[in-house]
């Protein structure tokens, strides 16, 4: 899921990117894009840059138990 992500959002390679994706077809810019995409290490240190502690919360959206079967975790 990580590399699907990474692929339609990335900015670094923007005229490589697959038709119609994010990475191919939004802005002009490495720096001011719609959208961003980090790995799970760089993301942690990037939310500390904007967010003190106390204003991260746990989030799981409503649609969550509709999206699997109830024999699903």
């Amino acid at each position: 899921m990580i590399r699907v992500v990474r692929e339609i959002t990335r900015r670094d390679q923007r005229f490589e990117g697959a038709t119609g994706t994010f990475a191919a077809t939004s802005g002009s810019s490495r720096q001011m894009n719609l959208v961003h995409a980090s790995r799970p290490e760089a993301a942690a240190r990037e939310i500390g840059l904007y967010f003190q502690a106390e204003e991260i919360c746990e989030y799981e959206p409503t649609l969550t138990p509709w999206m699997r079967a109830g024999d699903e975790s």
